[in-house]
């Protein structure tokens, strides 16, 4: 079973479309794309059911509750992650509402199986421009210049191929239920990128490299209207 987990809320609804709409033609029959309701509304949900459940099987989870402090560190990531190593489905992929998925699924298993968890960089931004540094102290790894000096990896379209990378995907649980290591005192969006600066630091601790491998894109933004 390949599972995709995709968090939404209605300001990224639109977006949310288009992610689905990437999708058809490209899934495997043994499949589960499931929306991680982080707010929507009923009328939204039931319209993704009706439009796109012919094409998709799609699963809509309950909405869970969160703190300000931690919707604003983007918890409810972490808990995707959570979520995947609970559902113990062989292949799992996280989504954000405007990424597209480029290649069909069965080529992204042959990948996953080769290199146990496929990524890509976040563009040429270095680690430690935004991770804190009392991230990298809480994650044991502030001598490593290595992980420090090269491109922060992308939280976004992360593959795991979950036989191989369940001791990896727990770490990075363990570091993202840390608040010293997913939204540590004093930092913000300038310096430090939450749920990313856990999951890059921790697949690289790992010797997870990006993979280069082209099968989903990010930060595909729609503008509803202009004035």
């Amino acid at each position: 079973m390949f599972g995709i987990y995709i968090p939404a809320n209605s300001a990224f609804f639109i977006h949310l479309q288009g992610l689905l709409y990437s999708m058809k033609g490209l899934l495997i029959q043994d499949h589960i794309v499931k929306i991680v309701d982080n707010g929507l509304t009923e009328n939204q949900k039931n319209f993704i059911k009706k439009n796109f459940g012919s094409f998709i099987n799609i699963e809509i989870t309950p909405k869970k509750t969160y703190t300000t402090s931690e919707r604003n560190a983007y918890k409810f990531k972490i808990d995707v992650i959570q979520m995947m190593v609970d559902d113990n489905y062989e292949y799992a992929m996280n989504m954000d509402c405007k990424n597209h998925l480029k290649i069909n699924l069965a080529k992204i298993m042959d990948e996953v199986k080769k290199k146990k968890i496929l990524c890509n960089i976040s563009g040429e931004i270095y680690e430690h421009q935004f991770t804190h540094p009392k991230a990298f102290i809480t994650m044991n790894v502030n001598d490593n210049d290595k992980i420090k000096n090269s491109w922060q990896i992308q939280a976004g379209n992360i593959v795991y191929h979950l036989p191989q990378a369940l001791d990896i995907m727990k770490e990075i649980i363990k570091y993202g239920n840390d608040p010293f290591a997913l939204y540590p005192p004093g930092s913000d969006l300038s310096n430090h990128r939450q749920d990313q600066s856990v999951c890059s630091v921790i697949l690289k601790k790992n010797n997870i490299e990006p993979s280069g491998l082209f099968y989903a894109t990010v930060h595909n933004t729609i503008v509803k209207d202009i004035n």
